[in-house]
């Protein structure tokens, strides 16, 4: 679990599934070229999603993690260049992991927190965290503030990797967008928890076709 640099760059084909659960394979045949994954964050492809300052720093120095972010990239100034998806130049392109062991280490350690065993979670999040980090000796949090450690520790580990959104709608929460820096002029913005736009609404035929929802439509809509 400790290995993560060698386990995002491999272009070849991995038989040491350890912490691959569930991923979906590419091959010659499958090849979607540009449009990959890899595409979508490597800076000689399209490179539409870029990491923010505020989870760079998250990480610290001795954090084996902080490799999968690049500093900065050499066509777009300054800004944090997503790396957990490097071999654009692979025709096989990478394996897209969408269940990993250290995913399920996390949901674990959030269901113990919910269950009031705060022992269990910390070992949970611990077996992550200690282990991407050599210097990091352990979470001492109780209450909120274990929860916010999980939830952290879920940023850190997860990024890039399609969990952060859910984890805000499944906590109420903001979702705040910020300017990245470099050559890009994005527009910070908050998205409000409450903001009916983050639900979509139910489609009608869903609703004519159930009585007992039928009236329930989602707000704003």
């Amino acid at each position: 679990m400790n290995q993560v640099a060698s386990y995002w760059s491999s272009n070849t084909p991995r038989n040491d599934k350890l912490e691959t659960i569930f991923e979906v394979v590419f091959d010659l045949v499958g090849n979607i070229g540009n449009n990959s994954l890899a595409s979508f964050y490597d800076q000689v492809g399209y490179g539409d999603a870029l990491a923010a300052q505020a989870l760079y720093n998250l990480y610290s120095p001795t954090d084996v993690r902080r490799s999968l972010i690049l500093a900065s990239s050499p066509t777009r100034g300054n800004v944090k260049v997503v790396n957990k998806y490097p071999n654009t130049s692979q025709p096989d392109k990478d394996e897209v992991k969408l269940i990993r062991l250290s995913e399920v280490y996390l949901i674990a350690a959030e269901a113990a927190y919910h269950t009031n065993n705060e022992n269990l979670a910390r070992d949970y999040v611990d077996a992550i965290a200690t282990r991407r980090d050599p210097d990091f000796t352990g979470y001492t949090e109780s209450g909120p503030a274990l929860l916010q450690a999980i939830l952290t520790e879920r940023r850190k580990e997860l990024a890039f990797e399609g969990h952060r959104y859910w984890d805000l709608a499944r906590y109420n929460q903001d979702v705040v967008r910020v300017n990245l820096g470099g050559n890009y002029s994005g527009v910070p913005l908050v998205i409000p928890a409450g903001y009916f736009r983050r639900l979509l609404p139910i489609p009608q035929s869903e609703l004519d076709a159930n009585p007992n929802i039928r009236d329930e439509q989602n707000p704003g809509y």
